[in-house]
């Protein structure tokens, strides 16, 4: 098997060993609440997967933050928005950083981190999509008198 192949499938293994970023993913919409607007969460997803940059991704939450009606409620007013960059620049990073270390060697390129990076963010979004629907839906009572 050549190295490339070899390394690209301990790559697909780690990041198949991810109950810590569906921990983060539920975590994070427990302590936000954000309210129950599913089309927030898949048009972040779409922003992960189209881009090979975890800045775009930041970028993308920073600017519904910033923007009035239904996205700012669901981005800024709950906090969500923060908590989110906060996981992105903070644990995901970390965790990319080891996992990239652990399947190409002590000094992985840069390339190869943003790789791992990237995909752990759209694994995270996923995850915060499905924890969205699944979880209970007070998140909606919660909100419905701070409608605008």
């Amino acid at each position: 098997m050549n190295e490339a192949l070899k390394q690209s499938l301990n790559l697909h293994t780690r990041l198949t060993q991810v109950d810590w970023l569906v921990n983060l993913a539920e975590n994070t919409l427990k302590n936000n609440q954000p309210p129950s607007e599913k089309s927030q969460l898949a048009a972040f997803l779409g922003v992960a997967n189209e881009t090979r940059s975890a800045r775009v991704v930041v970028n993308w939450v920073q600017y519904q933050m910033g923007r009035g009606g239904p996205p700012q409620r669901f981005w800024k007013d709950s906090k969500l928005g923060d908590q989110v960059k906060a996981d992105i620049e903070g644990e995901i990073r970390q965790n990319a950083e080891a996992t990239a270390a652990q399947v190409y060697g002590p000094r992985p390129t840069e390339e190869q981190k943003s790789e791992v990076y990237i995909r752990l963010i759209r694994l995270y979004a996923g995850y915060l999509r499905r924890w969205l629907v699944a979880l209970p839906p007070r998140r909606q009572e919660y909100h419905q008198g701070n409608r605008r």
